[in-house]
């Protein structure tokens, strides 16, 4: 499951969920492809995210994709989880 947001030729990953059960099966990689494929097809600049930095399948996925950190945010979920701000450009 995706849920992103498009703003001005930009675009926000509000949500990328794929099922603990089917994890590890590439489904997280075709599900960002689609998701880059559509925002070039919709001359959307920037896609952006923020990502647990305990999260380091996520983080991981996102590298390969191109995506980079743009910014680490302190206590961005609680106390004891930060996140990092993450940004891919499609120029």
């Amino acid at each position: 499951m995706i849920i992103q947001y498009f703003t001005l030729r930009s675009s926000h990953i509000r949500t990328l969920y794929i099922d603990p059960n089917d994890r590890g099966q590439g489904f997280g990689g075709i599900l960002l492809q689609h998701m880059i494929n559509y925002a070039r097809e919709h001359d959307i600049l920037r896609i952006k995210l923020k990502v647990n930095t305990s999260n380091i399948p996520a983080y991981r996925l996102y590298q390969q994709y191109d995506f980079q950190p743009v910014e680490l945010l302190s206590q961005y979920y609680s106390k004891d989880a930060d996140a990092y701000r993450i940004l891919l450009l499609l120029l």
